[in-house]
C-alpha cells in the first residue's frame, strides 16, 4: 500500500507537507524474526499537543497498515499507544510495506490547531470519521526468514536400526557430528512403516522432539566445560538457529516450562510445533479408529 500525496481540504501533518509549523509525526519501527513469526514494534513520536489531545480523548488514534505485495497479506490495527504485532512468517515473503497514520475515530467538527501553517489563518474544518490527520513515510521491512536453517536441522539427525537384536529400548548419542537415534529392530520397522503411511510428524514428535531437548540441555550444561562439543555439526547448526532468533546458549532456561528461552519452547520452535502437527496428523489419519 503506497501512500499517495493527494491534496486534502484540511491540513495533514507529515514530513512532505508544510500544513503545520513546529510539529512532527514519525514512527520508529523495529522488527525481528523469532522462529515461525515476525515481531514488529511501532513507537510513535508526535509533537503536536492538539492532535495528542484528540488521541487522549478517543477522537483519534494511531493506525498501521501492513501489506506484503508478494502474498497479498494485509493487516491493520488502531491504538492510542505504541503497537506491537506478530505475523506468522508463512503469510509473508521477501518484504512487507508498512504505512502508519493518525486517523479520526469520529467526526471532528471545527477542526483547528494553532500550529496550522499561517496560510490557513483561522479557518476551521469539518473532518469526517476515518480521515487521516497525520501520515508518515512508508517503510519497507526486508524479511530474512530462518526457515531454511530450521529445515537444515533435520540433516543433523540420523535415525538408525540397531545392529543388535537384544536392544529393547530407544537410545541416542550426542557425542558425534550428528545426533544418532538408534531404534530396536522391530521398532525401526514400525517407524519406517508409519512414516510411509503419513505419520512423519508423529515420528518427529515422539522420537526427535525429546532428543532435541536433550541436545539443548547438553549445550547449556557443557557449554563452558567441554570444548569438543562446540565442534560437532549438530551443535554448530543448533547454535546458529538460536542466534538467528536472539537466543544465546548460556541463556537457555532448563527449569522453566514456558517463556521465550524455555528449553521446552525452544525445542518446539526448532521443530515448528511438532506436538500440534502430531495431533493434527493423528486426527486426520487415525481419528476414525477412535470412538
Amino acid at each position: 500500500m503506497r501512500v499517495k500525496n493527494n491534496l486534502t481540504p484540511y491540513p495533514i501533518l507529515s514530513n512532505y507537507t508544510d500544513d503545520y509549523i513546529n510539529s512532527k509525526y514519525s514512527v520508529n519501527i523495529n522488527s525481528s524474526v523469532e522462529f515461525d513469526k515476525i515481531n514488529i514494534d511501532f513507537c510513535f513520536e508526535l509533537e503536536n499537543e492538539y492532535i495528542k489531545k484528540l488521541i487522549e480523548d478517543g477522537k483519534a488514534a494511531y493506525a498501521i497498515h501492513v501489506e506484503c505485495p508478494v502474498t497479498s497479506y494485509r493487516y491493520s490495527i488502531q491504538s492510542n499507544k505504541d503497537i506491537h504485532i506478530s505475523i506468522p512468517s508463512d503469510l509473508v515473503k521477501s518484504q512487507i510495506e508498512v504505512c502508519t497514520f493518525i486517523i479520526a475515530q469520529e467526526k471532528i467538527p471545527n477542526f483547528y490547531c494553532n500550529q496550522f501553517n499561517h496560510d490557513y489563518g483561522n479557518t476551521r474544518f469539518d473532518v469526517r470519521k476515518g480521515s487521516k490527520l497525520a501520515i508518515s513515510e512508508m517503510a519497507i521491512i526486508n524479511i530474512i526468514k530462518n526457515r531454511d536453517k530450521l529445515k537444515d536441522t533435520e540433516g543433523i539427525i540420523k535415525i538408525r536400526k540397531s545392529e543388535s537384536s537384544s536392544l529393547d529400548y530407544v537410545k541416542y548419542d550426542l557425542d558425534n557430528d550428528y545426533i544418532i537415534i538408534t531404534l530396536p529392530q522391530k521398532l525401526y520397522e514400525l517407524y519406517i512403516e508409519h512414516g510411509r503411511q503419513g505419520f512423519k510428524n508423529t515420528m518427529v514428535a515422539t522420537l526427535i522432539f525429546p532428543v532435541i531437548i536433550q541436545a539443548l540441555t547438553k549445550m547449556k550444561c557443557e557449554n563452558s566445560e567441554d570444548n569438543d562439543i562446540e565442534n560437532y555439526k549438530w551443535y554448530i547448526s543448533l547454535k546458529s538457529v538460536l542466534r538467528d532468533n536472539n537466543i544465546e546458549v548460556d541463556n537457555i532456561e532448563i527449569l522453566q516450562g514456558s517463556g521465550k528461552k524455555s528449553i521446552f519452547k525452544i525445542a518446539q520452535s526448532i521443530l515448528q510445533k511438532p506436538i500440534e502437527k502430531m495431533m493434527t496428523e493423528i486426527n486426520r489419519y487415525g481419528g476414525e479408529n477412535y470412538d
